[in-house]
């Protein structure tokens, strides 16, 4: 599988948060995927795609009741 790093934004745009300070609240309370800092000197943050989508299936099992087979 082909590992994807995404942006704060596409973060937003999957999930529905609106403010990227209610994700970084989420990642200090240990309840949303931690970013990988770039070592290309921006001190950029990125997330894996994989993780991002793995926590929204979560969101939906929790919601929903349900456990991952």
């Amino acid at each position: 599988m082909k590992q994807r790093l995404i942006t704060i934004q596409t973060v937003k745009d999957k999930t529905g948060y609106r403010s990227s300070a209610s994700i970084y609240t989420k990642i200090a309370e240990n309840q949303f995927p931690r970013p990988i800092k770039l070592n290309d000197g921006s001190g950029s943050n990125r997330w894996l795609e994989t993780e991002i989508d793995g926590w929204i299936s979560e969101q939906v099992e929790s919601h929903r009741g349900q456990t991952s087979a």
